[in-house]
């Protein structure tokens, strides 16, 4: 079990930050929050007082702690795709730019509009500017609730800063907003409006967050140092009360710490310290919590008729399918059109034309050795096919699981889609090869053996990528 009686609430306007030590819980139940997490789950969330359904899906952005982007897009082009594809279809393309430009904007990600975003093994913009780029990829359908996974992990303090100033500006225009976070600097920490401190899946504190201090300080929990309140938060959420005073009532363990003895006291008092936290929680916070939570609210008219239409996409298969494949070709073309693919393409066909030279067919040992040629070509093409092709999906996956989630487009699209983009440097190459090595080997030289043998050489080469993409 790894969450244990959480129980809070978040109204819009307002920034939730959810904090604990590692492996606490916060990004279980950020999953859970966002609907990406529903098996072996006992509880209940509602939103609005409404369960979650497919409709809520669509008002609630996730921002994962791992950026999801596409690497060879721009950033404009990553925002425009996810318009189109995400945006209502009673939409025109002018309004769906304007709010690709108005995000751009309120972003402040202008400078790097055309910069590739970049990845791994591709030179992009900086952490700060991707982190921005992948919250104006789910506020660009206007969600009521927005989800951040540790969203300035791997940031310096300036840019962290600029982050959490956007988020306040999009929770004031009446977005509902959570995020997890570890270990913020004190000027982040008092952007926050509530604050969920979790310890072993245990809730030890839920409240406002400038409030934070004042309720451990009458728990007599006091820093005896000048301490970030954070990292105060963080020590108690692990029972490491060094330079801490603590409660009468809880005193540390004396003696040798080197000693075995000494550490089991130690251990056994950072336990005691955690229950002692979530007893005070149960007792004084969570009741006046779930009397808040129980008093009646109205639920919107416009969620309760939005429950009660039927669940369809924005967007028919065919403008899905254009869509998509605009975007699929202009993320693998540099791909495509590689020098390297282009150099070994010519010199495998060079080489096999010097080896075959104007071979003939006059005996029945020169037409074994062009039978060989054709066998070689036919597997080279097809092992080419396979092997050039079957690290695709397993790179693409992420973003695959990512849209599918937000519900951006149909399985199919995705697939006949890919197959038709790959097929471009399927033909080409093959093609490309087999004009320089049919006419080198002596192949018969009439146009209709030419074609029907660059016919039968593409068949197989297709069929070999559909059967790898299935």
């Amino acid at each position: 079990m790894i969450l244990k009686g959480v129980t809070g609430s978040v109204c819009p306007g307002e920034i939730l930050a959810l904090m604990g030590p590692s492996g606490s819980g916060k990004t279980t139940l950020l999953k859970i929050i966002g609907g990406r997490l529903s098996e072996n789950v006992k509880g209940r969330i509602t939103y609005d007082d409404i369960a979650y359904n497919a409709v809520i899906k669509r008002r609630i952005g996730f921002v994962t702690q791992d950026d999801v982007l596409l690497p060879q897009l721009t950033v404009e082009e990553t925002l425009v795709f996810a318009a189109f594809l995400r945006l209502p279809g009673n939409m025109s393309r002018q309004q769906k730019y304007a709010r690709v430009e108005m995000i751009i904007k309120e972003l402040g990600i202008e400078r790097c509009r055309h910069s590739r975003v970049g990845g791994g093994f591709v030179k992009g913009i900086s952490g700060g500017e991707r982190k921005r780029t992948s919250i104006g990829y789910e506020i660009l359908v206007d969600p009521s609730l927005l989800l951040l996974d540790e969203p300035t992990s791997g940031l310096d303090s300036t840019s962290a800063n600029r982050l959490l100033q956007i988020l306040q500006g999009l929770a004031k225009a009446g977005r509902t907003i959570i995020t997890t976070i570890h270990q913020p600097s004190s000027r982040i920490f008092h952007m926050f409006d509530k604050l969920l401190l979790i310890s072993e899946g245990y809730p030890v504190y839920y409240g406002k967050a400038r409030e934070s201090m004042e309720y451990f300080s009458c728990l007599r929990f006091i820093p005896e140092i000048a301490m970030n309140p954070a990292e105060f938060l963080l020590d108690l959420a692990t029972g490491q009360v060094n330079d801490i005073s603590v409660p009468e009532d809880l005193s540390a363990p004396h003696g040798v710490l080197d000693s075995e003895k000494a550490v089991i006291k130690i251990s056994f008092f950072c336990a005691c310290c955690i229950q002692y936290l979530h007893l005070k929680y149960k007792t004084q916070l969570e009741p006046k919590e779930k009397e808040e939570n129980h008093q009646s609210k109205r639920v919107p008219e416009s969620l309760q008729l939005a429950i009660q239409v039927k669940r369809d996409w924005t967007l028919s298969w065919w403008e899905q399918f254009i869509i998509m494949y605009k975007r699929t070709f202009r993320e693998r073309c540099r791909d495509y059109f590689d020098k390297l693919r282009l150099v070994q393409a010519l010199g495998v066909a060079v080489l096999l034309g010097l080896l075959w030279w104007k071979s003939k067919t006059g005996t029945e040992a020169q037409l074994r050795d062009q039978v060989g040629l054709m066998f070689y070509i036919c597997i080279f093409w097809t092992s080419s096919s396979i092997f050039g092709a079957v690290y695709v999906f397993p790179f693409e996956k992420i973003y695959l699981v990512k849209e599918r989630k937000a519900d951006m487009y149909r399985l199919s699209v995705y697939y006949v889609c890919s197959t038709l983009s790959d097929m471009v440097a399927h033909v080409f190459y093959p093609t490309f090869f087999m004009v320089i090595v049919y006419f080198m080997a002596g192949f018969k030289r009439t146009v209709p053996c030419f074609f029907s043998t660059l016919f039968v050489m593409l068949l197989i080469v297709i069929t070999s990528q559909v059967s790898r993409n299935k």
